[in-house]
């Protein structure tokens, strides 16, 4: 009895031990998403709405009208 009880608690701790592991794993992961990787994912997206609104005022100083989604009318 003694011996079935022993081998079922490391059985457990081993679980325990395997899944704190992988939570540890997967949140390290998702800190250094959101810590790295988002920050500059959203500077990119802002960088090109930065890009395509300069391309449009560019094309509204040539032309001398307003472009569609053109920044400067709102």
């Amino acid at each position: 009895m003694t011996h079935k009880f022993l081998v079922l608690m490391i059985k457990a701790i081993g679980v325990f031990t395997c899944l704190a592991y992988v939570y540890a794993l997967t949140m390290t992961g998702v800190i250094a998403y959101y810590k790295y990787v988002k920050p500059q994912i959203a500077e990119s997206e802002l960088q090109t709405t930065i890009n395509h609104q300069r391309a449009l005022l560019d094309i509204k100083k040539e032309y001398g009208e307003l472009v569609h989604d053109d920044i400067s009318r709102q």
